[in-house]
């Protein structure tokens, strides 16, 4: 048993998109989403469509008021043909989604359901135990946001870290999200995260010397 009061085979038929010991007893997606779902049975069944359905990286976006560099934005995104889903996720985890015509009537209306920043910080941080194609993505992130987080900045008027362990990990996370296989100059995601902690952890020791010396 897990917590949260259901087995692990109950897990991997909510992230699957299924529920029922037999093919005849199963229930799809759609119908599934209408059930009471526990929290964790929740969590999982999102990690399951961001596998297979989505996007978790950064966003570059235009220097803020008084700043002179690239700014960048966590973000989650979700693709998929079904407004019922889109329509879950709105309801379940916040964000919004837009509509994308086709060109050709041959094909499907497609759905865009997106979050930013600390909206998507939080769902990515409580799906990542169940992802497992994108949980390199989600474990970069999640320390990313932790360092975005720190209140201590090195200088008056500068970012609270590096600019280049910034557009370090950006690299690193759009190469992660290539398409097909990534055969060479692979992300060493684990040797990235631990400079981002070694870099939390001098923001800290720098921000509790600071109020000892206040005081």
């Amino acid at each position: 048993m897990v917590d949260g009061g259901g087995s692990i085979e109950r897990l991997v038929e909510i992230k699957s998109g299924y529920i029922g010991e037999t093919p005849e007893r199963a229930i799809p997606r759609e119908d599934m989403m209408k059930e009471n779902m526990t929290q964790q049975e929740k969590m999982a069944y999102m990690a399951g469509i961001i596998d297979g359905e989505g996007y978790i990286g950064i966003l570059a976006c235009g220097p803020q008021k008084g700043e002179n560099v690239t700014n960048f934005k966590v973000r989650l995104c979700i693709t998929s043909t079904s407004v019922e889903l889109m329509d879950w996720l709105t309801e379940n985890f916040g964000g919004n989604y837009y509509t994308k015509v086709p060109k050709s009537q041959k094909h499907k209306v497609g759905y865009t359901w997106q979050l930013n920043c600390s909206q998507a910080g939080r769902v990515i941080e409580s799906v990542r135990p169940y992802l497992i194609i994108k949980r390199k993505n989600a474990d970069l992130l999640v320390a990313y946001r932790r360092l975005q987080e720190c209140k201590v900045k090195t200088h008056v008027g500068e970012f609270k870290f590096p600019y280049s362990l910034r557009t370090e990990i950006k690299s690193c996370i759009n190469r992660l999200n290539q398409r097909g296989p990534v055969t060479t100059n692979t992300p060493d995601v684990k040797v990235l995260v631990t400079k981002i902690e070694s870099e939390l952890k001098r923001n800290l020791e720098r921000q509790f010397h600071e109020e000892q010396s206040a005081r």
